[in-house]
Protein backbone atom coordinates (compact mmCIF):
# COMPACT_ATOMS: atom_id res chain seq x y z
CA UNK A 1 0.00 0.00 0.00
CA UNK A 2 1.18 3.22 -0.53
CA UNK A 3 0.77 6.54 0.87
CA UNK A 4 0.89 10.69 0.33
CA UNK A 5 2.02 13.34 2.91
CA UNK A 6 0.04 16.93 2.78
CA UNK A 7 2.01 19.37 5.09
CA UNK A 8 -0.10 22.48 5.79
CA UNK A 9 1.78 25.77 5.84
CA UNK A 10 -1.17 28.24 6.98
CA UNK A 11 1.10 31.33 6.42
CA UNK A 12 0.14 33.86 3.77
CA UNK A 13 0.72 37.44 2.40
CA UNK A 14 -2.91 38.55 2.43
CA UNK A 15 -6.24 36.80 4.14
CA UNK A 16 -8.34 36.52 1.66
CA UNK A 17 -11.72 36.57 1.57
CA UNK A 18 -12.54 33.83 -0.56
CA UNK A 19 -10.30 31.54 0.62
CA UNK A 20 -11.68 28.97 3.47
CA UNK A 21 -8.65 27.78 4.18
CA UNK A 22 -6.66 27.94 7.30
CA UNK A 23 -4.26 30.91 6.72
CA UNK A 24 -3.32 34.00 8.82
CA UNK A 25 -1.43 37.13 7.39
CA UNK A 26 0.93 39.28 9.52
CA UNK A 27 1.83 36.37 11.80
CA UNK A 28 5.53 35.74 9.82
CA UNK A 29 7.21 35.82 13.46
CA UNK A 30 5.36 32.84 13.83
CA UNK A 31 7.31 30.74 11.20
CA UNK A 32 10.17 29.14 12.98
CA UNK A 33 8.26 27.90 15.53
CA UNK A 34 5.92 26.73 13.21
CA UNK A 35 8.51 25.02 11.07
CA UNK A 36 10.19 23.27 14.44
CA UNK A 37 6.39 21.77 15.27
CA UNK A 38 6.15 20.46 11.90
CA UNK A 39 9.92 18.42 12.38
CA UNK A 40 8.21 17.70 15.59
CA UNK A 41 4.79 16.54 14.43
CA UNK A 42 5.99 14.38 11.75
CA UNK A 43 8.65 12.82 14.05
CA UNK A 44 6.31 11.59 16.47
CA UNK A 45 3.54 10.63 13.27
CA UNK A 46 6.19 8.41 11.49
CA UNK A 47 6.95 5.73 13.53
CA UNK A 48 3.01 4.82 12.93
CA UNK A 49 3.67 4.64 9.07
CA UNK A 50 6.43 2.42 9.51
CA UNK A 51 6.87 0.36 6.17
CA UNK A 52 4.72 2.24 3.85
CA UNK A 53 5.97 3.95 1.05
CA UNK A 54 5.01 7.56 0.45
CA UNK A 55 4.41 7.98 -3.12
CA UNK A 56 3.10 12.09 -2.94
CA UNK A 57 4.70 14.99 -0.88
CA UNK A 58 2.89 18.20 -0.93
CA UNK A 59 2.77 21.35 1.08
CA UNK A 60 -0.11 23.36 0.65
CA UNK A 61 -1.49 26.20 2.61
CA UNK A 62 -1.83 29.06 2.80
CA UNK A 63 0.89 29.72 0.62
CA UNK A 64 3.90 27.72 1.93
CA UNK A 65 6.60 29.73 -0.61
CA UNK A 66 5.38 32.38 2.23
CA UNK A 67 8.68 30.49 4.27
CA UNK A 68 12.23 30.54 4.00
CA UNK A 69 13.72 28.34 1.07
CA UNK A 70 15.98 26.63 3.69
CA UNK A 71 12.76 25.91 6.13
CA UNK A 72 11.39 24.59 2.82
CA UNK A 73 14.41 22.36 2.09
CA UNK A 74 14.72 21.57 6.25
CA UNK A 75 11.33 20.00 6.17
CA UNK A 76 11.18 17.79 2.62
CA UNK A 77 14.33 16.53 4.31
CA UNK A 78 13.16 15.50 7.67
CA UNK A 79 10.33 13.86 6.12
CA UNK A 80 12.76 12.21 3.78
CA UNK A 81 14.51 10.78 6.91
CA UNK A 82 11.46 9.45 8.69
CA UNK A 83 9.20 7.98 5.95
CA UNK A 84 9.67 6.19 2.85
CA UNK A 85 9.41 8.36 0.55
CA UNK A 86 10.27 6.68 -2.76
CA UNK A 87 12.91 8.52 -4.74
CA UNK A 88 10.66 8.90 -7.41
CA UNK A 89 7.78 10.64 -5.79
CA UNK A 90 5.81 13.56 -6.54
CA UNK A 91 7.13 16.50 -4.40
CA UNK A 92 4.66 19.53 -5.00
CA UNK A 93 4.66 22.83 -3.13
CA UNK A 94 2.18 25.63 -3.70
CA UNK A 95 3.37 29.41 -4.06
CA UNK A 96 1.72 32.25 -4.91
CA UNK A 97 3.25 35.10 -7.83
CA UNK A 98 4.78 37.36 -5.22
CA UNK A 99 6.41 35.00 -2.96
CA UNK A 100 8.94 33.00 -5.56
CA UNK A 101 11.65 34.45 -7.67
CA UNK A 102 14.58 33.09 -9.65
CA UNK A 103 16.58 32.03 -6.49
CA UNK A 104 14.14 31.25 -4.94
CA UNK A 105 12.34 28.62 -7.42
CA UNK A 106 16.05 27.58 -7.92
CA UNK A 107 16.47 26.62 -4.39
CA UNK A 108 13.45 24.58 -4.77
CA UNK A 109 14.01 22.36 -7.41
CA UNK A 110 17.88 22.15 -5.76
CA UNK A 111 15.77 20.67 -2.54
CA UNK A 112 13.90 18.45 -4.53
CA UNK A 113 10.26 19.95 -5.21
CA UNK A 114 9.36 19.44 -8.75
CA UNK A 115 5.72 20.70 -9.15
CA UNK A 116 4.40 23.78 -8.47
CA UNK A 117 0.82 24.52 -8.02
CA UNK A 118 0.68 28.14 -8.66
CA UNK A 119 -1.99 30.34 -7.08
CA UNK A 120 -3.01 32.41 -10.31
CA UNK A 121 -7.13 32.81 -9.39
CA UNK A 122 -7.02 35.40 -12.69
CA UNK A 123 -5.42 37.21 -15.66
CA UNK A 124 -7.84 40.16 -15.33
CA UNK A 125 -6.78 42.95 -12.83
CA UNK A 126 -9.99 43.42 -12.00
CA UNK A 127 -11.05 40.28 -11.20
CA UNK A 128 -7.65 39.94 -8.95
CA UNK A 129 -8.81 43.07 -7.24
CA UNK A 130 -12.20 41.77 -6.30
CA UNK A 131 -10.40 38.41 -4.84
CA UNK A 132 -8.34 40.58 -2.64
CA UNK A 133 -4.98 39.24 -4.29
CA UNK A 134 -2.19 41.15 -3.66
CA UNK A 135 -0.73 40.23 -7.16
CA UNK A 136 -1.29 41.77 -10.37
CA UNK A 137 -1.10 39.45 -14.35
CA UNK A 138 2.19 40.69 -14.70
CA UNK A 139 3.62 38.58 -11.77
CA UNK A 140 1.91 35.51 -12.69
CA UNK A 141 3.60 35.90 -15.84
CA UNK A 142 7.35 36.58 -14.34
CA UNK A 143 7.08 33.66 -11.85
CA UNK A 144 5.92 31.48 -14.28
CA UNK A 145 8.30 32.45 -16.88
CA UNK A 146 11.11 32.08 -13.82
CA UNK A 147 9.77 28.49 -13.40
CA UNK A 148 10.35 27.12 -16.71
CA UNK A 149 13.91 28.89 -16.88
CA UNK A 150 15.10 26.98 -14.40
CA UNK A 151 17.68 24.23 -15.62
CA UNK A 152 15.26 21.77 -14.70
CA UNK A 153 11.83 23.23 -14.78
CA UNK A 154 9.14 22.82 -12.63
CA UNK A 155 6.29 20.37 -13.76
CA UNK A 156 2.85 22.93 -13.44
CA UNK A 157 0.04 21.06 -11.70
CA UNK A 158 -2.15 23.56 -11.39
CA UNK A 159 -2.81 27.36 -12.26
CA UNK A 160 -5.99 28.58 -11.58
CA UNK A 161 -7.09 31.24 -14.19
CA UNK A 162 -10.44 33.09 -13.78
CA UNK A 163 -12.44 30.45 -12.44
CA UNK A 164 -15.46 31.99 -10.27
CA UNK A 165 -19.19 31.07 -10.46
CA UNK A 166 -19.88 34.41 -11.87
CA UNK A 167 -17.70 34.35 -14.91
CA UNK A 168 -19.33 33.40 -18.17
CA UNK A 169 -17.98 30.91 -20.26
CA UNK A 170 -15.85 33.76 -22.37
CA UNK A 171 -14.96 35.05 -19.65
CA UNK A 172 -13.37 31.40 -18.80
CA UNK A 173 -12.01 30.57 -21.95
CA UNK A 174 -10.26 33.95 -21.87
CA UNK A 175 -8.48 32.86 -18.75
CA UNK A 176 -7.77 29.44 -20.47
CA UNK A 177 -6.13 30.95 -23.51
CA UNK A 178 -3.84 33.33 -21.10
CA UNK A 179 -2.60 30.63 -19.33
CA UNK A 180 -1.85 29.00 -22.12
CA UNK A 181 0.33 31.46 -23.50
CA UNK A 182 2.16 31.77 -19.66
CA UNK A 183 2.56 28.39 -19.20
CA UNK A 184 4.13 27.24 -22.61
Amino acid sequence: MSAGIYVHVPFCLTRCGYCDFNAYAGLDHLRPRYVRALLAEASLAAAAWDGEEVVSVFLGGGTPTTLDAADLKAVLVHLRERFAVTHDAEVTIEANPDTVDAPKLTALLESGFERLSMGAQSFDTAVLASLERVHGPDAVRRAMAAARERKKPFQFVTVRPDARPRHGIVDVNAGFAKLLRVAT
